[in-house]
């Protein structure tokens, strides 16, 4: 992650889960104005730099390299499947997402990267029932959950999980990787804000978003609460200075981790 990515926290204010579909569909459709309501699409390296698309993907999930179905939740822009596609010429990508404004920046981009034929859109709540019913059972090798879970309320977050589980084939593999407290978002909301829950790594911002900050304990429950293993866990952090708030130094934490669907038959969740 950069400077740039990332939450913000202020003040926080009640919400619910059910408001953050409305927020992301919202955030996407100003996205889309920003763009006079299309996508200002030009040379592939313009295109790249629109998305700036995750390089660090096979470095870092190297069984990406051989799947060929694979599911991202929270697809966004595309930014992960895309470039994922652009690596692997044989894998294709089904990209969810619960904002339909995101995905027609998925697809245009897909478009212009020329993998199209390979990337499918899915509009849907990975957290409901309707969801999981319809992704079980459809075998995927892969996953990706990429700066996602973050967004989404309990118990929502062990749903996501549970049907990402029934999504993959058994031995089937998640990319996971998302903000870790003591990240400095972190640390402005512990400051700034009242946390969503008992616990102080859940908060919500003023303006209705949920956001969440991970370790590896807490993913390690959320996984076996979802009949999930994990594979690899750690903590990354990293120094970097914000050049728009006049240089102030910051820390960016993130959890890497590999979650995997048991390859046996005594399956739980």
């Amino acid at each position: 992650p950069n400077a740039g990515d990332g939450p913000g926290c202020a003040e926080s204010v009640a919400s619910d889960a059910e408001s953050q579909g409305d927020w992301w569909e919202t955030f996407w459709q100003s996205a889309g104005s920003g763009h006079g309501q299309g996508l200002a699409l030009g040379s592939r390296g313009e295109v790249e730099g629109q998305l700036k698309l995750r390089r660090f993907l096979l470095e870092d999930y190297p069984f990406l390299a051989s799947a060929r179905r694979v599911l991202e939740i929270g697809v966004g822009a595309g930014r992960a499947g895309l470039q994922l596609l652009d690596a692997n010429p044989s894998c294709s990508v089904v990209g969810v997402d619960v904002s339909p404004a995101a995905l027609v920046f998925a697809d245009e981009y897909a478009a212009a990267l020329n993998v199209s034929s390979r990337f499918s859109t899915w509009v849907a709540d990975a957290a409901s029932p309707s969801f999981a019913a319809t992704a079980a059972g459809q075998n995927f090798d892969a996953a990706l959950l990429l700066f996602t879970l973050e967004a989404v309320p309990p118990p929502g977050d062990v749903e996501v999980l549970r049907a990402l589980r029934g999504a993959l084939q058994p031995g089937g593999v998640i990319a996971f990787r998302d903000y870790a407290a003591g990240d400095a978002t972190h640390t402005t909301c512990l400051e700034r804000a009242q946390p969503a829950s008992e616990h102080s790594a859940a908060f919500w911002r003023r303006d209705g978003r949920f956001i969440r900050f991970f370790d590896c304990p807490s993913l390690a429950a959320l996984a076996s609460a979802a009949g999930l293993e994990v594979e690899e866990c750690e903590v990354v952090r990293r120094s970097g200075v914000q050049k728009r708030a006049g240089g102030v130094a910051f820390q960016r934490s993130f959890v890497h981790a590999v979650l995997r669907r048991p390859a046996t038959s005594d399956e739980r969740g």
